[in-house]
């Protein structure tokens, strides 16, 4: 065994024992990854360097030694964590500094006031210059600007290739330019964005930049044809409110490098009362490169 991805155990009594039984009878493994709400300590005592990725809930919760004050998560390729709160800026900067390595990062909730956290959240993950994937989840309750915010991040990140944006509540409507930023994420190959509330859709006007850009997901309340103007070799909808139409299908056609086309429906059990077979059928004879078309993940048309 080269990998240790995943390990239950009940009684917690029984975690130094198991994981002194891995470290000492798997002598070929050269990674661990895990899944942490406590006693930390003990996983890095048994593997130290070979945890390279980790999943946890708070920054406190797993990367510092709560008795010692050590932080323990170090040289990480991976790490994903469900909430984040601006008293743990100290905390986030020192794991930082330890983890120039890291190639993913994924920020489930990000708390408190976004107008003094995002400026120094964004400080913090520019330095992160080896970053591959992005993935932020943010609920905006004010009018705040992103845009500085994505700006900082791009500028300095220049690896980036996937970032993922969600957006739990949204003030786009009045700040159309929020994701201009985009411009600067050169690399950029992959992008999925869900926003849950109604948009003005001149806030996707930005996806023009995103020259290299080959796979694109939204997950949107509302969506027209004009969202669909740019080129991609793969489109994922999320269609959780039936917005996929005749129309929307038509300028779908009209993409000249778009390769496959996965559309999800909320209602998993039908396409839609718009839309059937044929339709789909008839997409695939017009359009130049589309060689698949997928709808909740079952139903397939292939050329």
């Amino acid at each position: 065994m080269s990998h240790f991805r995943e390990l239950i155990v009940e009684c917690e009594e029984h975690i130094p024992e198991v994981l002194r039984l891995f470290r000492d009878n798997c002598l070929n493994l050269r990674e661990v990854y895990c899944f942490l709400e406590e006693n930390t300590a003990q996983m890095y005592q048994q593997f130290g360097p070979l945890v390279t990725q980790i999943d946890c809930y708070e920054l406190s919760d797993t990367v510092v030694d709560i008795t010692s004050g050590q932080l323990l998560a170090n040289n990480l390729k991976a790490f994903k964590f469900y909430n984040y709160y601006a008293e743990e800026r100290q905390l986030l900067s020192a794991f930082v500094a330890h983890n120039q390595c890291l190639k993913s990062l994924d920020i489930k909730n990000i708390n408190d006031d976004l107008n003094a956290t995002l400026p120094e959240l964004a400080v913090q993950l520019s330095r992160l210059t080896q970053l591959r994937r992005l993935r932020l989840a943010l609920d905006l309750m004010n009018d705040i600007s992103l845009t500085d915010f994505l700006r900082t991040i791009g500028v300095n990140c220049k690896q980036l290739q996937r970032l993922a944006l969600r957006f739990y509540s949204n003030p786009l409507i009045s700040n159309v330019k929020a994701l201009d930023s985009l411009r600067y994420y050169c690399r950029l190959k992959r992008l999925d964005l869900i926003l849950y509330e109604a948009f003005d859709e001149k806030v996707l006007e930005p996806l023009r930049h995103c020259k290299r850009l080959t796979h694109l997901e939204l997950d949107l309340l509302r969506m027209t044809a004009n969202v669909l103007k740019d080129l991609h070799q793969y489109l994922f909808i999320r269609d959780f409110y039936s917005i996929i139409d005749t129309e929307c299908l038509s300028h779908i056609s009209r993409l000249p490098a778009l390769q496959m086309l996965v559309i999800g429906f909320e209602n998993c059990g039908a396409e839609t009362q718009d839309l059937s077979g044929n339709d789909y059928s008839d997409l695939l004879s017009r359009s130049p490169k589309l060689k698949n078309i997928t709808i909740n993940g079952q139903k397939s048309y292939c050329r």
